[in-house]
């Protein structure tokens, strides 16, 4: 039996020797690759190939160990591929993450998220399983917000437009976001969304004493926050590892823990309403 990885590099080889869909398909069965399954494998690389034109990411060819971001130099500590993430250290400065810190207090209100009445009505409602409070941003309430999305627009090379806006949450002791998936469910259950979420991107405020870390209980790793740290991790639809993006803040267990989330969406966003068509349900 012909290994994957063996599968693989052929089958990168013959794609740059120019081999069409039918030659490869052609060569891989006269292997002894069964005809169905290289037809699989070929639209998975074709689909994946999609998503790769289309997805938040960073421009890591090469393998840099450090990327210039508005002339600041942000580490790339960490790059996953299931799911697929990418973690930085010193995205925003200490000061730039007090600042923010300390103008968000006084807008700080019980954290919501988007949930389906009886009637199917999709509305903002507060979370019970969120223990936080947070403040939000949409572009073009302040020059020093519109400066920070600016920045996750040319790390990730994804648009402004296509953000949410920003999220400042704060969690106390014991604070913590259960495990959950940020993109709206594709099922014909709930009422649909007008956008479809495909990355998300945290910024680490401040370290808490203990806990509070970004965890990733399917795929098992996690994340430990540090002050101007950040997490890219993207989810779009038809990623078949897509589901490994589930994640969780784990409890904080000393001091309080600072995050700003800013989502990323699949179409234009402007004061928080969506333009175009339907992306998905939400339960």
């Amino acid at each position: 039996m012909v290994s994957e990885d063996y599968q693989n590099q052929l089958l990168t080889e013959l794609r740059q020797q120019g081999y069409d869909h039918n030659e490869i398909c052609g060569e891989l069965v006269q292997m002894g690759l069964d005809k169905a399954y290289v037809e699989q494998l070929l639209s998975k690389v074709a689909s994946e190939e999609a998503l790769d034109e289309a997805r938040p990411e960073p421009d890591i060819t090469g393998h840099p160990s450090s990327l210039s971001v508005a002339g600041r130099e942000v580490k790339l500590l960490m790059f996953t591929r299931k799911p697929r993430c990418y973690f930085f250290a010193d995205f925003m400065s200490a000061e730039d993450c007090e600042r923010l810190i300390e103008i968000s207090k006084t807008r700080m209100k019980r954290s919501v998220v988007y949930s389906a009445d009886e009637n199917g009505v999709t509305k903002v409602v507060p979370s019970y399983t969120r223990s936080s409070n947070q403040a939000n941003y949409v572009l073009g309430d302040s020059d020093f917000t519109d400066e920070i999305l600016s920045k996750v627009s040319e790390l990730t090379n994804w648009p402004t437009k296509k953000m949410e806006g920003i999220q400042v949450i704060q969690y106390g002791i014991g604070g913590e976001f259960v495990p959950h998936c940020d993109f709206f469910l594709d099922s014909s259950d709930g009422e649909e969304m007008p956008w479809q979420r495909v990355g998300t991107f945290l910024i680490y405020l401040n370290r808490p004493t203990y806990g509070g870390s970004t965890f990733f209980p399917d795929a098992h790793f996690e994340f430990i926050p540090h002050q101007g740290n950040s997490l890219l991790f993207s989810y779009e639809p038809g990623d078949i590892n897509r589901d490994l993006s589930r994640h969780a803040g784990t409890p904080v267990g000393g001091g309080s823990k600072w995050l700003a989330t800013i989502l990323l969406t699949d179409r234009d966003i402007e004061n928080g309403v969506t333009k175009g068509t339907m992306g998905g349900r939400m339960m």
